[in-house]
Parts: C-alpha cells; sequence; structure tokens
C-alpha cells in the first residue's frame, strides 16, 4: 500500500442500459456498505444523495454520494 494516503484498488467495468429518468448513485468507501438505501425516488437528486450521506457516513474517511438522474440525449 502507498504511503501518500492512496489506495489502489481493483475496478470491475461492465457497462448496464441507462433509461431516461434512471437514478445512478455512486460512493466510495467512507460510506458503509450496509447503509439502507431506501429512499423517495422522486427526491431530487442532491436530496438522495444528502440522505443516503446521512444514514452511512463512518465518520473515519473521507465520505462522498453522488446522485444523478438520467434524462437521456446524446453524450
Amino acid at each position: 500500500m502507498p504511503h501518500d494516503g492512496t489506495t489502489r484498488i481493483a475496478v470491475n467495468a461492465g457497462t448496464d442500459p441507462v433509461a431516461p429518468g434512471n437514478l445512478i448513485v455512486v460512493s466510495v468507501d467512507g460510506v458503509r456498505r450496509d447503509t439502507p438505501t431506501s429512499v423517495v425516488r422522486r427526491a431530487a437528486p442532491e436530496q438522495i444523495a444528502r440522505q443516503l450521506l446521512a444514514r452511512g457516513d463512518k465518520c473515519t474517511d473521507n465520505a462522498r454520494v453522488v446522485a444523478v438522474r438520467f434524462w437521456g440525449g446524446e453524450a
């Protein structure tokens, strides 16, 4: 493990279909794996991210949650 505060992890890349209206949520290792994930899906992505962060912050590491709603269109 590097001594500069970084850790290298294995990444499993893959693809999943995304449809307009889908909610995409990503979190880092500062958020507990057993965080309850039931949220009001119609809520704004920012509100969803804040709820998940409040429920799952380990308080021992950097914790981040990103939530976005895909509305379609070309990338």
